[in-house]
């Protein structure tokens, strides 16, 4: 009679066993993919093709394996009920997402770890654009923003060894020797001010009052090439204030909101001196009647919607007109998201602002076979203008310069 309850309680869980795996595989099948996960900010692995080569190799049954992990149904609330046990619970103070390492400061910022990176592919790079771009008498201008890990990386523990202020060290040291390029400071203008009111602490980006002494920082050392472009614009003309829902910022979103102790939120402009007079140019038709902010970013319920996409979405080219510009200048900017809240405030004093992403536009059909030189060419601006964090030093800024 023991053996025969033994027996009941172990088919029980036997079925209670195979019921979640088999059940979950059946979800994974019928339940629309997702493409992206908004928590691990990255794509999602597809179903995979079944040929015979990966049959017999057992390739398929790897690809399949991922493709199950990565579908699997309430994968984000699994993850979520995984971090609450060990950041609210044990109160971890770091958490490793893959290779990546962060740690949450008793001031509530979260702070990636920085390894060591490599400059010299970029300066090789930025050597050979520069001379190809002045020789067209087109100035080349180059903005050194601080990223966020590396103004908080004395706030890091020892045991937790951090390479950001390193690698700036050997960034600023190489663009100093690329000839003709103008090089714009912004790491210094930033140190006057605590660093707390510059950056999101959820994010791994500045926030609008950093991104504005970055703005002014570049229009006037532009200015001393072109004074037609004017000087910068008061900060007070913008009417700046905190809007929207609470925003959990992309270091939220990877390690998910129990590791998040204070929310932010965004500051935007809350008047229509930009929007009234520059249109996008977004879709590829190139009409140029997309809007410049995305304001229902703001008020999206989802507590992991990417807030900061208020300032522009990411694509490999975006055209701005202005109507009513300062100037009747042309200007290219070369940039990562670091720039999104610094190009609506410098189309007012450009009439056209092209804004290349070297993430994207190489991928893009329209540029797959081309560079950012010959676009340049093409297009003949009176002035281009990176505008990208310090961290941006490898693969996607390198490969589409020249």
């Amino acid at each position: 009679m023991k053996n025969s309850k033994v027996n009941f309680s172990n088919i029980i869980i036997s079925l209670f066993f195979f019921g979640i795996l088999f059940g979950s595989l059946f979800l994974t099948m019928v339940l629309p993919d997702r493409k992206v996960s908004v928590i691990e900010n990255r794509s999602l692995a597809t179903k995979p093709v079944l040929t015979a080569d990966e049959f017999k190799s057992g390739e398929y049954f790897k690809k399949y394996e991922t493709y199950h992990s990565d579908q699997y149904p309430l994968r984000n609330k699994m993850l979520e009920i995984n971090g609450t046990f060990k950041y609210k619970v044990i109160d971890q103070k770091i958490a490793e997402i893959g290779p990546k390492k962060y740690y949450r400061s008793n001031s509530g910022f979260i702070i990636q770890q920085n390894y060591k990176q490599n400059p010299t592919t970029l300066i090789n790079e930025l050597k050979g654009f520069t001379k190809e771009v002045t020789n067209a008498g087109i100035p080349v201008f180059y903005s050194i923003i601080p990223h966020k890990s590396v103004f908080f990386e004395t706030e890091l523990p020892t045991y937790l060894p951090s390479y950001g202020k390193e690698s700036v060290k050997a960034l600023k040291t190489g663009l100093k020797t690329v000839p003709a390029l103008h090089l714009i400071d912004i790491d210094k203008e930033l140190r006057k001010q605590p660093k707390e009111n510059i950056y999101f602490k959820t994010d791994h980006h500045w926030n609008m009052n950093g991104a504005f002494i970055g703005y002014q920082k570049i229009i006037s050392e532009v200015n001393k090439e072109i004074p037609e472009i004017g000087q910068p614009i008061p900060k007070k003309t913008y009417n700046f204030q905190k809007k929207g829902l609470d925003f959990n910022g992309s270091y939220a979103r990877s390690t998910t909101l129990s590791f998040v102790t204070d929310s932010d939120k965004m500051i935007v402009p809350t008047n229509d001196i930009i929007s009234t007079t520059v249109k996008a140019c977004i879709d590829k038709d190139n009409k140029c009647d997309d809007p410049v902010f995305f304001p229902e970013k703001l008020t999206e319920f989802n507590p992991y919607t990417d807030r900061y996409v208020f300032f522009g979405l990411n694509q490999a080219l975006i055209r701005y007109k202005n109507s009513k510009p300062i100037s009747q200048k042309k200007a290219v900017v070369i940039k990562d998201s670091y720039a999104k809240p610094i190009i609506p405030l410098l189309t007012k004093h450009f009439k056209e602002v092209d804004v290349i992403d070297t993430r994207y536009f190489g991928v893009d059909s329209r540029f797959k076979n081309s560079s950012a030189v010959q676009f340049i060419k093409s297009e003949k601006p009176d002035v281009v203008i990176f505008v990208t964090n310090t961290t941006a030093v490898e693969k996607n800024i390198t490969e589409y310069l020249q």
